[in-house]
């Protein structure tokens, strides 16, 4: 069941942030959001990408989302199998265009989305119970 509702909140999220789009009435100020890679929190315990544009990243209580641009599939796959050879981090859902990675000891959870048509990455972070 617990895994059902992570799955379902994932997907909630997903949508809702693929509905928002590039939203400035959005009601996050300045000082949340940034264009480099977080050094500290879940964000820093995976590798930083070394491609693409990091567009935004943005805060949640404690947990990134990080938006980048120019992303060819190729550069996903790579950095997917980056976080595979990670051994703190665990597949726990893997489709064609997004990877959710657990990672048990710190608690926290890796979602990576890519996005094709427009050649963007998502990877957000989150907690985990």
């Amino acid at each position: 069941m617990k895994k059902f509702l992570v799955v379902l909140f994932c997907l909630v999220l997903v949508i809702g942030l693929a509905a928002c789009g590039d939203n400035s009435s959005s009601s996050s100020s300045d000082d949340s959001t940034s264009t480099t890679w977080p050094t500290d929190g879940p964000a820093s315990m995976v590798p930083a990408p070394d491609f693409g544009t990091i567009d935004k990243v943005k805060i949640d209580y404690d947990y990134p989302t990080i938006n980048m641009s120019d992303v060819t599939r190729d550069n996903y796959d790579d950095y997917n199998a980056a976080l595979k050879a990670d051994d703190s981090l665990v597949i726990y859902q893997e489709k064609d265009d997004m990877i959710i990675f657990h990672n048990q000891k710190e608690k926290f959870y890796c979602t990576t989305m890519y996005y094709g048509d427009s050649k963007t990455m998502q990877v957000l972070f989150g907690e985990m119970d």
